[in-house]
């Protein structure tokens, strides 16, 4: 989800789910371009579309996705 939200942000970086050196240095990057709250924000929205598809595919888990939600 972290890539994903770099991504959005408009960096060149691949969806592997690896947080490896070049996520991490792309990260430090976007949080100096953008701010803290702005990548955060970015990732919270990312966040909360991937635990709406997850409701999506298995309406059993809506009872848990306020929490996950919630979560900071």
């Amino acid at each position: 989800m972290l890539q994903e939200a770099l991504k959005k942000l408009g960096f060149d970086i691949k969806v592997d789910g690896i947080i490896g050196p070049v996520t991490l240095q792309t990260l430090f990057m976007s949080i100096e371009e953008f701010g803290r709250e702005k990548v955060l924000e970015t990732f919270r929205k990312v966040r909360a579309l991937q635990y709406a598809r997850e409701v999506k595919h298995d309406p059993s888990q809506a009872a848990f996705i306020e929490g996950w939600i919630k979560r900071r």
